[in-house]
């Protein structure tokens, strides 16, 4: 068994190594289609998976050392997505923007996160709702930002630096600096000290 351990050792590393490998090609190919795909990307962001980009995504930007998971759809309908440095995201999440989604430095998105800042009109009850169109407000999330599974943020909402979002919850309204929430809708339990 003494002997096998080395050799584990070296054959984990080497899949670790190959996988930062795939996340870079990825990255690279992404770079090649900049241009076309996005306002901004870094070089040192890597992406677990292809992301899903909307119709309209000149308005995305990617800062340094950002990773992305699987399964990821960002969609810019007219306000940015601004992503900025050592931001994780994990799989399965979805940005959509009319208005503005920017996310500060070193916040984790844990999996099944949405993140939208708009809603459907449905003011007038004799036109369909798919015809009224939409109304938004832009989304600003902090630095050092912890958010939790399954959490949706709405429209309008500023989550705090330092803040946690536990999972499952629904954001609402501001969230402060400093605190942990959760709940649907979100409210402040405890300040984080």
């Amino acid at each position: 068994m003494n002997r096998l351990a080395p050799l584990f050792i070296l054959l984990s590393k080497s899949i670790l190594c190959f996988n930062l490998i795939i996340s870079r090609f990825r990255c690279f190919i992404l770079l090649m289609l900049c241009p076309i795909t996005f306002r901004s990307l870094s070089i040192t962001a890597s992406f677990h998976g292809f992301p899903r980009i909307g119709r309209l995504y000149k308005d995305i930007y990617i800062g340094k050392d950002v990773s992305i998971g699987r399964h990821i759809y960002l969609l810019s309908n007219g306000g940015p997505i601004i992503i900025k440095n050592g931001v994780r995201i994990n799989d399965y999440c979805f940005l959509t923007s009319i208005c503005g989604i920017e996310i500060g430095q070193n916040t984790l998105i844990a999996e099944f996160v949405s993140i939208r800042d708009y809603d459907h009109d449905f003011s007038d009850l004799l036109v369909p709702i798919s015809k009224q169109g939409f109304n938004g407000k832009s989304i600003s999330i902090g630095e050092n930002v912890w958010i939790g599974r399954g959490v949706c943020i709405l429209k309008g909402v500023t989550i705090g630096d330092n803040s946690i979002i536990g999972a499952n919850s629904t954001v609402t309204k501001d969230i402060p600096a400093n605190t942990v929430a959760f709940g649907s809708p979100a409210k402040v339990h405890s300040a984080r000290v």
